[in-house]
Protein backbone atom coordinates (compact mmCIF):
# COMPACT_ATOMS: atom_id res chain seq x y z
CA UNK A 1 0.00 0.00 0.00
CA UNK A 2 1.63 3.14 -1.38
CA UNK A 3 2.80 5.28 1.71
CA UNK A 4 0.62 8.95 2.15
CA UNK A 5 2.76 11.70 2.27
CA UNK A 6 1.61 15.42 1.38
CA UNK A 7 3.35 15.13 -2.24
CA UNK A 8 0.82 12.28 -2.66
CA UNK A 9 -2.26 13.83 -0.89
CA UNK A 10 -1.40 17.23 -3.44
CA UNK A 11 -0.71 15.02 -6.14
CA UNK A 12 -3.82 13.11 -6.39
CA UNK A 13 -5.86 15.90 -5.39
CA UNK A 14 -4.26 18.27 -8.37
CA UNK A 15 -5.17 14.94 -10.64
CA UNK A 16 -8.81 15.12 -8.94
CA UNK A 17 -9.09 18.61 -9.76
CA UNK A 18 -7.98 18.65 -13.46
CA UNK A 19 -10.13 15.67 -14.45
CA UNK A 20 -13.39 17.17 -12.88
CA UNK A 21 -14.16 19.13 -15.61
CA UNK A 22 -13.81 16.69 -17.87
CA UNK A 23 -15.72 14.12 -16.21
CA UNK A 24 -18.39 16.47 -15.59
CA UNK A 25 -18.59 17.08 -19.12
CA UNK A 26 -18.89 13.40 -20.22
CA UNK A 27 -21.73 13.27 -17.11
CA UNK A 28 -23.64 16.34 -18.34
CA UNK A 29 -23.58 14.19 -22.26
CA UNK A 30 -24.84 11.45 -21.46
CA UNK A 31 -27.33 11.69 -18.62
CA UNK A 32 -31.15 12.37 -20.41
CA UNK A 33 -32.04 16.34 -20.85
CA UNK A 34 -34.23 17.15 -17.27
CA UNK A 35 -31.56 15.79 -15.34
CA UNK A 36 -28.84 17.96 -16.95
CA UNK A 37 -30.68 20.96 -16.91
CA UNK A 38 -31.47 20.02 -13.29
CA UNK A 39 -27.65 19.66 -12.47
CA UNK A 40 -27.24 22.82 -15.08
CA UNK A 41 -29.62 24.93 -12.79
CA UNK A 42 -28.00 23.74 -9.46
CA UNK A 43 -24.72 25.19 -10.63
CA UNK A 44 -26.18 28.29 -12.16
CA UNK A 45 -27.64 28.92 -8.12
CA UNK A 46 -24.80 27.68 -6.73
CA UNK A 47 -22.33 29.94 -9.72
CA UNK A 48 -24.99 33.02 -8.79
CA UNK A 49 -24.92 32.94 -4.53
CA UNK A 50 -21.24 32.22 -4.59
CA UNK A 51 -20.44 35.56 -7.11
CA UNK A 52 -22.95 37.74 -5.22
CA UNK A 53 -21.67 36.89 -1.66
CA UNK A 54 -17.85 37.87 -3.31
CA UNK A 55 -18.98 40.95 -5.10
CA UNK A 56 -21.13 42.47 -1.74
CA UNK A 57 -17.95 41.52 0.36
CA UNK A 58 -15.51 43.25 -1.42
CA UNK A 59 -18.40 46.39 -1.80
CA UNK A 60 -19.36 46.14 1.65
CA UNK A 61 -15.23 45.88 2.65
CA UNK A 62 -14.87 48.98 0.46
CA UNK A 63 -17.78 51.35 2.26
CA UNK A 64 -16.69 50.44 5.67
CA UNK A 65 -13.46 51.50 4.82
CA UNK A 66 -14.64 54.49 3.20
CA UNK A 67 -16.41 55.07 6.61
CA UNK A 68 -13.87 54.13 8.51
CA UNK A 69 -11.35 56.86 7.09
CA UNK A 70 -14.46 59.33 7.66
CA UNK A 71 -14.69 58.66 11.30
CA UNK A 72 -10.37 58.69 11.67
CA UNK A 73 -10.47 62.07 10.12
CA UNK A 74 -13.61 63.52 12.00
CA UNK A 75 -15.20 64.10 8.14
CA UNK A 76 -19.05 64.03 7.12
CA UNK A 77 -20.10 62.51 3.84
CA UNK A 78 -20.47 65.69 2.62
CA UNK A 79 -16.70 66.28 3.08
CA UNK A 80 -15.58 63.27 0.72
CA UNK A 81 -13.24 64.09 -1.79
CA UNK A 82 -15.30 64.12 -5.48
CA UNK A 83 -13.66 60.79 -6.61
CA UNK A 84 -13.95 58.72 -3.75
CA UNK A 85 -17.81 60.12 -3.38
CA UNK A 86 -18.52 58.49 -6.77
CA UNK A 87 -16.60 55.68 -5.93
CA UNK A 88 -19.00 55.25 -3.32
CA UNK A 89 -22.01 55.84 -5.28
CA UNK A 90 -20.71 53.33 -7.77
CA UNK A 91 -19.92 50.83 -4.76
CA UNK A 92 -23.63 51.93 -4.25
CA UNK A 93 -25.40 51.01 -7.89
CA UNK A 94 -23.32 47.83 -7.92
CA UNK A 95 -24.83 46.76 -4.88
CA UNK A 96 -28.17 47.50 -5.73
CA UNK A 97 -27.80 45.66 -9.77
CA UNK A 98 -25.96 42.52 -8.73
CA UNK A 99 -28.43 40.81 -7.96
CA UNK A 100 -29.90 41.37 -11.48
CA UNK A 101 -26.76 40.84 -13.10
CA UNK A 102 -25.69 38.28 -11.65
CA UNK A 103 -29.09 36.01 -12.30
CA UNK A 104 -29.00 37.22 -15.99
CA UNK A 105 -25.41 35.98 -15.94
CA UNK A 106 -26.22 32.76 -14.19
CA UNK A 107 -29.00 31.80 -16.44
CA UNK A 108 -26.91 33.20 -19.50
CA UNK A 109 -23.74 30.76 -18.72
CA UNK A 110 -26.37 27.59 -17.86
CA UNK A 111 -27.97 27.96 -21.40
CA UNK A 112 -24.63 28.31 -23.28
CA UNK A 113 -23.57 25.11 -21.31
CA UNK A 114 -26.57 22.98 -22.00
CA UNK A 115 -25.86 24.35 -25.88
CA UNK A 116 -22.70 23.23 -25.71
CA UNK A 117 -22.68 20.17 -23.96
CA UNK A 118 -26.50 18.89 -25.36
CA UNK A 119 -27.50 20.11 -28.38
CA UNK A 120 -24.32 21.55 -30.82
CA UNK A 121 -23.09 18.48 -32.01
CA UNK A 122 -26.29 16.67 -32.55
CA UNK A 123 -27.63 19.01 -34.14
CA UNK A 124 -24.83 19.52 -36.42
CA UNK A 125 -24.64 15.57 -37.41
CA UNK A 126 -28.26 15.97 -38.00
CA UNK A 127 -27.91 18.76 -40.52
CA UNK A 128 -25.41 17.76 -42.25
CA UNK A 129 -27.02 14.23 -42.67
CA UNK A 130 -30.37 15.99 -43.46
CA UNK A 131 -28.44 17.77 -46.37
CA UNK A 132 -26.76 14.58 -48.01
CA UNK A 133 -30.44 12.94 -47.92
CA UNK A 134 -31.78 16.09 -49.53
CA UNK A 135 -29.04 15.87 -52.05
CA UNK A 136 -30.08 11.84 -52.45
CA UNK A 137 -26.70 10.74 -50.60
CA UNK A 138 -26.94 7.76 -48.30
CA UNK A 139 -23.35 6.89 -48.68
CA UNK A 140 -22.66 7.79 -44.58
CA UNK A 141 -23.37 6.91 -41.23
CA UNK A 142 -24.15 8.87 -38.62
CA UNK A 143 -22.81 7.93 -35.64
CA UNK A 144 -22.80 10.27 -32.22
CA UNK A 145 -22.04 8.06 -28.95
CA UNK A 146 -24.65 9.14 -26.23
CA UNK A 147 -26.99 7.71 -23.80
CA UNK A 148 -29.29 10.88 -23.65
CA UNK A 149 -32.71 11.98 -25.87
CA UNK A 150 -30.10 13.29 -28.63
CA UNK A 151 -28.62 10.57 -28.40
CA UNK A 152 -31.22 8.19 -29.02
CA UNK A 153 -32.77 10.95 -31.62
CA UNK A 154 -29.34 10.31 -33.92
CA UNK A 155 -29.67 6.51 -33.94
CA UNK A 156 -33.65 6.81 -34.89
CA UNK A 157 -31.99 9.17 -37.42
CA UNK A 158 -29.69 6.88 -38.59
CA UNK A 159 -32.08 3.76 -38.83
CA UNK A 160 -33.90 5.77 -40.97
CA UNK A 161 -31.00 6.28 -43.29
CA UNK A 162 -30.39 2.71 -43.10
CA UNK A 163 -34.19 1.59 -44.26
CA UNK A 164 -33.92 4.31 -46.68
CA UNK A 165 -30.79 3.23 -48.14
CA UNK A 166 -31.90 -0.24 -48.32
CA UNK A 167 -35.52 0.44 -49.71
CA UNK A 168 -33.31 2.59 -52.18
CA UNK A 169 -30.92 -0.71 -53.12
CA UNK A 170 -34.45 -3.05 -53.05
CA UNK A 171 -35.87 -0.49 -55.63
CA UNK A 172 -33.02 -0.37 -58.28
CA UNK A 173 -32.73 -4.34 -57.90
CA UNK A 174 -36.24 -4.24 -59.05
CA UNK A 175 -36.02 -1.98 -61.75
CA UNK A 176 -32.65 -3.43 -62.99
CA UNK A 177 -34.70 -7.09 -63.00
CA UNK A 178 -37.64 -5.41 -64.23
CA UNK A 179 -35.06 -4.42 -67.19
CA UNK A 180 -34.06 -7.73 -67.47
CA UNK A 181 -37.19 -9.60 -67.58
CA UNK A 182 -38.69 -7.30 -70.31
CA UNK A 183 -35.02 -8.11 -72.77
CA UNK A 184 -35.38 -12.13 -71.55
CA UNK A 185 -39.14 -11.34 -73.15
CA UNK A 186 -37.98 -9.71 -75.83
CA UNK A 187 -35.43 -12.51 -76.33
CA UNK A 188 -37.74 -15.75 -75.88
CA UNK A 189 -40.45 -14.90 -78.19
CA UNK A 190 -37.86 -13.90 -81.22
CA UNK A 191 -37.85 -17.76 -81.35
CA UNK A 192 -41.34 -18.58 -81.79
CA UNK A 193 -42.46 -16.11 -83.41
CA UNK A 194 -39.36 -16.67 -86.56
CA UNK A 195 -41.08 -20.09 -86.79
CA UNK A 196 -44.30 -19.02 -87.09
CA UNK A 197 -43.56 -16.41 -89.02
CA UNK A 198 -41.89 -19.38 -91.48
CA UNK A 199 -44.87 -21.43 -91.78
CA UNK A 200 -47.23 -18.66 -92.63
CA UNK A 201 -45.11 -17.35 -95.63
CA UNK A 202 -45.11 -21.44 -96.01
CA UNK A 203 -48.73 -21.73 -96.18
CA UNK A 204 -49.15 -18.50 -98.22
CA UNK A 205 -46.82 -19.44 -100.58
CA UNK A 206 -47.93 -22.95 -101.26
CA UNK A 207 -51.28 -23.44 -100.52
CA UNK A 208 -52.61 -21.27 -102.99
CA UNK A 209 -51.21 -23.15 -105.89
CA UNK A 210 -52.11 -26.72 -104.13
CA UNK A 211 -48.89 -28.47 -103.46
CA UNK A 212 -49.08 -28.79 -100.07
CA UNK A 213 -50.63 -32.30 -98.84
CA UNK A 214 -53.49 -32.40 -96.73
CA UNK A 215 -51.33 -34.46 -94.00
CA UNK A 216 -48.23 -32.21 -94.45
CA UNK A 217 -51.02 -28.84 -93.82
CA UNK A 218 -52.29 -30.32 -90.59
CA UNK A 219 -48.63 -30.77 -89.33
CA UNK A 220 -47.87 -27.51 -89.91
CA UNK A 221 -50.95 -26.05 -88.42
CA UNK A 222 -50.78 -28.15 -85.22
CA UNK A 223 -46.86 -27.18 -84.99
CA UNK A 224 -48.26 -23.30 -85.32
CA UNK A 225 -50.86 -24.62 -82.65
CA UNK A 226 -47.90 -25.45 -80.32
CA UNK A 227 -46.14 -22.95 -80.53
CA UNK A 228 -49.02 -20.48 -79.74
CA UNK A 229 -49.83 -22.20 -76.82
CA UNK A 230 -46.07 -21.90 -75.54
CA UNK A 231 -46.54 -17.58 -76.10
CA UNK A 232 -49.40 -18.03 -74.24
CA UNK A 233 -48.14 -20.06 -71.88
CA UNK A 234 -44.82 -17.79 -71.59
CA UNK A 235 -46.84 -14.43 -71.65
CA UNK A 236 -48.83 -16.18 -68.42
CA UNK A 237 -45.72 -16.82 -66.74
CA UNK A 238 -44.21 -13.33 -67.14
CA UNK A 239 -47.38 -11.71 -66.07
CA UNK A 240 -46.95 -13.55 -62.76
CA UNK A 241 -43.38 -13.00 -62.57
CA UNK A 242 -43.79 -9.47 -62.72
CA UNK A 243 -46.73 -9.66 -60.24
CA UNK A 244 -44.32 -10.69 -57.75
CA UNK A 245 -43.97 -7.23 -56.79
CA UNK A 246 -46.93 -6.77 -55.56
CA UNK A 247 -47.68 -9.72 -53.74
CA UNK A 248 -47.92 -9.19 -49.93
CA UNK A 249 -48.56 -12.16 -47.26
CA UNK A 250 -51.77 -12.49 -45.84
CA UNK A 251 -50.73 -14.83 -43.02
CA UNK A 252 -53.57 -16.15 -40.84
CA UNK A 253 -54.03 -18.82 -38.12
CA UNK A 254 -54.23 -22.29 -39.67
CA UNK A 255 -54.03 -25.61 -38.46
CA UNK A 256 -51.53 -27.90 -39.19
CA UNK A 257 -53.81 -30.38 -40.22
CA UNK A 258 -55.79 -28.69 -42.74
CA UNK A 259 -52.86 -27.46 -44.49
CA UNK A 260 -51.42 -31.08 -44.09
CA UNK A 261 -54.97 -32.28 -46.19
CA UNK A 262 -54.67 -28.83 -49.07
CA UNK A 263 -50.93 -30.37 -49.75
CA UNK A 264 -52.23 -33.78 -50.44
CA UNK A 265 -55.19 -32.66 -52.75
CA UNK A 266 -53.00 -30.46 -54.50
CA UNK A 267 -49.70 -32.83 -55.19
CA UNK A 268 -52.04 -35.77 -55.99
CA UNK A 269 -53.35 -34.06 -58.68
CA UNK A 270 -49.92 -32.40 -60.47
CA UNK A 271 -48.70 -36.71 -59.43
CA UNK A 272 -52.14 -38.30 -61.56
CA UNK A 273 -51.36 -35.74 -64.43
CA UNK A 274 -47.70 -36.84 -64.71
CA UNK A 275 -48.12 -40.33 -64.01
CA UNK A 276 -45.66 -40.03 -61.34
CA UNK A 277 -46.20 -41.04 -57.74
CA UNK A 278 -45.93 -38.09 -55.28
CA UNK A 279 -45.73 -38.61 -51.59
CA UNK A 280 -46.95 -36.31 -48.49
CA UNK A 281 -44.33 -36.87 -45.95
CA UNK A 282 -46.28 -34.82 -43.08
CA UNK A 283 -43.54 -33.94 -40.26
CA UNK A 284 -45.20 -30.77 -38.59
CA UNK A 285 -46.57 -31.05 -35.34
CA UNK A 286 -50.78 -30.71 -34.85
CA UNK A 287 -51.23 -27.59 -33.62
CA UNK A 288 -52.13 -23.62 -35.12
CA UNK A 289 -49.37 -21.85 -37.77
CA UNK A 290 -49.79 -18.10 -38.74
CA UNK A 291 -48.96 -18.77 -42.50
CA UNK A 292 -50.17 -17.65 -46.29
CA UNK A 293 -51.85 -21.27 -47.01
CA UNK A 294 -52.46 -19.46 -50.55
CA UNK A 295 -48.45 -18.58 -50.72
CA UNK A 296 -47.19 -22.10 -49.10
CA UNK A 297 -49.76 -24.05 -51.78
CA UNK A 298 -47.97 -21.27 -54.81
CA UNK A 299 -44.54 -22.64 -54.08
CA UNK A 300 -45.59 -26.21 -53.62
CA UNK A 301 -47.05 -26.13 -57.07
CA UNK A 302 -44.50 -25.02 -58.66
CA UNK A 303 -41.49 -26.94 -56.57
CA UNK A 304 -43.87 -30.07 -57.19
CA UNK A 305 -44.43 -29.57 -61.05
CA UNK A 306 -40.79 -29.04 -61.63
CA UNK A 307 -39.26 -31.96 -59.71
CA UNK A 308 -41.84 -34.13 -62.03
CA UNK A 309 -39.96 -33.08 -64.96
CA UNK A 310 -36.69 -34.61 -63.80
CA UNK A 311 -38.15 -37.52 -61.83
CA UNK A 312 -38.15 -40.96 -63.10
CA UNK A 313 -40.32 -42.34 -60.87
CA UNK A 314 -41.03 -40.94 -57.43
CA UNK A 315 -41.29 -37.22 -55.76
CA UNK A 316 -41.19 -37.20 -52.15
CA UNK A 317 -42.56 -33.69 -50.27
CA UNK A 318 -41.94 -33.30 -46.94
CA UNK A 319 -44.01 -30.75 -44.34
CA UNK A 320 -41.61 -30.18 -41.26
CA UNK A 321 -41.54 -26.93 -38.48
CA UNK A 322 -39.89 -25.41 -35.83
CA UNK A 323 -40.30 -22.57 -33.38
CA UNK A 324 -39.71 -20.41 -36.32
CA UNK A 325 -40.13 -21.93 -39.58
CA UNK A 326 -42.00 -23.75 -41.54
CA UNK A 327 -40.09 -26.11 -43.96
CA UNK A 328 -41.68 -27.69 -47.44
CA UNK A 329 -39.15 -29.86 -48.93
CA UNK A 330 -39.39 -31.27 -52.25
CA UNK A 331 -37.14 -34.46 -53.40
CA UNK A 332 -36.72 -36.19 -56.68
CA UNK A 333 -34.77 -39.59 -57.51
CA UNK A 334 -33.51 -37.77 -61.08
CA UNK A 335 -29.97 -36.93 -62.00
CA UNK A 336 -29.86 -33.72 -58.99
CA UNK A 337 -28.27 -30.39 -60.05
CA UNK A 338 -25.17 -29.95 -61.45
CA UNK A 339 -22.24 -27.48 -59.63
CA UNK A 340 -23.66 -24.73 -61.83
CA UNK A 341 -27.42 -25.50 -61.32
CA UNK A 342 -26.78 -25.26 -57.26
CA UNK A 343 -25.68 -21.44 -57.75
CA UNK A 344 -27.28 -20.51 -61.42
CA UNK A 345 -31.07 -22.56 -60.73
CA UNK A 346 -32.88 -19.85 -58.58
CA UNK A 347 -31.94 -16.79 -61.15
CA UNK A 348 -34.64 -15.33 -63.06
CA UNK A 349 -34.50 -17.38 -67.06
CA UNK A 350 -31.69 -20.01 -66.22
CA UNK A 351 -32.42 -22.60 -68.83
CA UNK A 352 -30.13 -26.37 -68.19
CA UNK A 353 -29.22 -27.65 -71.85
CA UNK A 354 -32.05 -30.40 -71.37
CA UNK A 355 -34.85 -27.70 -71.19
CA UNK A 356 -33.66 -25.56 -74.06
CA UNK A 357 -36.01 -25.92 -76.71
CA UNK A 358 -38.88 -26.43 -74.19
CA UNK A 359 -41.89 -25.25 -72.43
CA UNK A 360 -39.50 -24.52 -69.36
CA UNK A 361 -38.97 -20.75 -69.08
CA UNK A 362 -36.52 -20.69 -66.18
CA UNK A 363 -38.83 -19.44 -63.76
CA UNK A 364 -40.28 -21.48 -61.53
CA UNK A 365 -37.57 -21.44 -58.71
CA UNK A 366 -37.07 -18.02 -59.38
CA UNK A 367 -40.67 -17.54 -58.25
CA UNK A 368 -40.60 -20.05 -55.78
CA UNK A 369 -37.43 -17.94 -54.17
CA UNK A 370 -39.32 -14.73 -54.97
CA UNK A 371 -42.13 -15.85 -52.72
CA UNK A 372 -40.28 -17.34 -49.80
CA UNK A 373 -38.78 -14.35 -49.19
CA UNK A 374 -41.94 -12.23 -49.13
CA UNK A 375 -42.62 -14.88 -46.53
CA UNK A 376 -39.55 -13.86 -44.33
CA UNK A 377 -37.73 -17.37 -45.31
CA UNK A 378 -35.76 -18.28 -48.14
CA UNK A 379 -35.51 -21.26 -50.87
CA UNK A 380 -32.12 -23.55 -50.84
CA UNK A 381 -31.11 -26.17 -53.24
CA UNK A 382 -28.66 -29.38 -52.89
CA UNK A 383 -28.32 -33.09 -54.14
CA UNK A 384 -29.98 -35.65 -51.99
CA UNK A 385 -27.46 -38.14 -50.08
CA UNK A 386 -29.69 -41.11 -52.14
CA UNK A 387 -29.65 -39.34 -55.21
CA UNK A 388 -31.31 -36.63 -57.47
CA UNK A 389 -32.66 -33.49 -56.20
CA UNK A 390 -34.02 -31.84 -52.93
CA UNK A 391 -35.34 -28.05 -52.43
CA UNK A 392 -36.22 -26.59 -49.37
CA UNK A 393 -38.87 -23.40 -48.97
CA UNK A 394 -39.26 -22.01 -45.66
CA UNK A 395 -41.49 -19.81 -44.42
CA UNK A 396 -41.17 -17.86 -41.64
CA UNK A 397 -44.20 -17.99 -38.54
CA UNK A 398 -44.17 -18.62 -35.03
CA UNK A 399 -45.85 -22.55 -34.36
CA UNK A 400 -47.35 -24.07 -31.07
CA UNK A 401 -46.58 -27.75 -31.27
CA UNK A 402 -48.64 -30.47 -29.41
CA UNK A 403 -48.01 -33.94 -31.01
CA UNK A 404 -47.40 -35.54 -34.38
CA UNK A 405 -49.69 -35.60 -37.37
CA UNK A 406 -49.44 -39.44 -38.34
CA UNK A 407 -48.01 -39.62 -42.17
CA UNK A 408 -49.71 -40.66 -45.09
Amino acid sequence: MEKLTVRSVCSRTLRALTSAPRRLYVWLKNTPICICLFALTVLAVVFYIASLVCVLQIIEHFIFSVYAYLSENGMTLSQLPENLYRRLQIADSIRLFATYFLALLGIFLEVIVFYNVKLKEPLRLLRDAAARMANNDLSFTLSYQSRDEMGELCRTFERTRAQFEQNNRELWRMIEERKRLNAAFAHDLRTPLTVLRGYVDFLAAYVPQGKVREEKLLSTLATMSSHINRLEHYVDTMNEAQRLDDISPQPRPVSTQELTNALFEEITLLGETQGIAVHLHPELYSGIVRIDPALLLRVSDNLVSNALGYAKSRVDLTLRGDARFVYLIVEDDGRGFTPEELTQATKAFYKDKSHENSAHFGLGLNICQTLCGRHGGWLSLENSPHGGARVTARFSLRVSVSFPIPER
